[in-house]
């Protein structure tokens, strides 16, 4: 079958293997055939039929799958007939340009994006002074056959410099992993075991990464917070309220965070990232449109980033600056001195 790039279509998960982090085809692997089986819904890979009934047993079925990318330019046919099109390809916007014309599979169509990873400024370390936070959102179920796509528990980490720019960094403890997804920074874990990894990334990210939990409306979302708050303190770890009323729209209070991106005040290390796992949040914080979770879209990053942005526009950060300081005899130094 022949069709366009799309990053939201199951295809798109097939063909992961075959593309860089990018979104772009990885020459290279044109064409290499690789086989999978079904479990449960899920796609589990091998090299070879071999390989897979070696693990799951003779008994089980491998299929083959290949990807070959192509563009307008391995189309001579096209180019011949229809000479027009390569011109209105190429006159397209940036974003629709890149998806049709070079045959990127992360991008998305103009307008649909509140966030763009382009906007986000690349630094390789960051100033000192810093005000570190780290915002969740919060899960509290595991993936059983009947659930499949029950929603992550996230954790983001910003930081806030006395200039009033932000930093988005990785830096996760190895406990915050999921398993099924093979990919860091979320995981899916009942309410004991998921407050554990918060723990375990608390002291990871050391006592100057404040952990913003968010505080859902009613009395039941405050004494949730509460008993969660009073758990991590006894560990001796920071522990605030997201200051941001969750029973905002979810856009309402991601637009402040999209807003400063776009505007180029959020710095990213790539480097404080595990492989995969910059473009797995970027790609996730693309396809936010607003709206709650879905089987292709997820909020759980938007609204973990939110926390922790929202917190930092509201904390205080007071620029430390030192100085060579003298003793100097004065006036009051002198009339302090005389004796009444």
């Amino acid at each position: 079958m022949s069709c366009n790039p799309d990053p939201d279509h199951k295809l798109r998960e097939l063909i992961d293997w075959h593309l860089d982090e990018e979104g772009y085809p990885i020459q290279e692997r044109d064409g290499v055939v690789r086989y999978f089986i079904r479990r449960d819904g899920d796609f589990i890979w091998g090299e070879t039929e071999e390989e897979l009934k070696a693990k799951y047993g003779e008994n089980c079925r491998p299929l083959s799958f290949t990807f070959v990318s192509a563009t307008i330019h391995d189309n001579p046919v096209m180019k011949e007939t229809n000479p027009d099109y390569l011109a209105f390809l190429e006159g397209l916007d940036p974003v629709n340009r890149a998806q049709l014309l070079d045959g990127n599979w992360n991008v998305r169509a103009e307008g649909n994006n509140y966030f763009r990873r382009e906007n986000l400024v690349q630094v390789d370390k960051v100033p000192p002074n810093i005000a570190w936070a780290r915002g969740w959102d919060l899960a509290s179920q595991e993936v059983t056959a009947q659930n499949k796509n029950c929603d992550f528990t996230t954790g983001i980490k910003l930081g806030k410099d006395s200039h009033g720019f932000y930093y988005l960094v990785g830096d996760y403890h190895e406990s915050n992993f999921d398993n099924d997804l093979q990919m860091y920074g979320r995981f899916r874990k009942r309410p004991g075991e998921r407050d554990r990894i918060i723990s375990d990334q608390g002291h990871y990210d050391g006592v100057d990464c404040i952990i913003v939990l968010p505080v859902d409306p009613g009395a039941a979302g405050k004494v949730a917070y509460q008993e969660l708050a009073k758990r991590l303190m006894a560990d001796g770890l920071r522990v605030k309220p997201d200051p941001t009323p969750h029973n905002k729209d979810k856009l309402t209070r991601f637009t402040p965070f999209a807003d400063a991106v776009e505007a180029g005040l959020v710095r990213v290390i790539k480097s404080s990232f595990p492989p995969g796992a910059y473009n797995d949040l970027c790609t996730e914080l693309e396809k936010f449109d607003g709206e709650r979770s879905t089987t292709t879209r997820r909020d759980d990053r938007a609204d973990a980033v939110a926390t922790a942005f929202n917190y930092l526009t509201q904390k205080r950060n007071i620029k430390i600056i030192p100085r060579n300081q003298r003793r100097e005899y004065t006036l009051a130094a002198e009339r302090l001195s005389e004796k009444p």
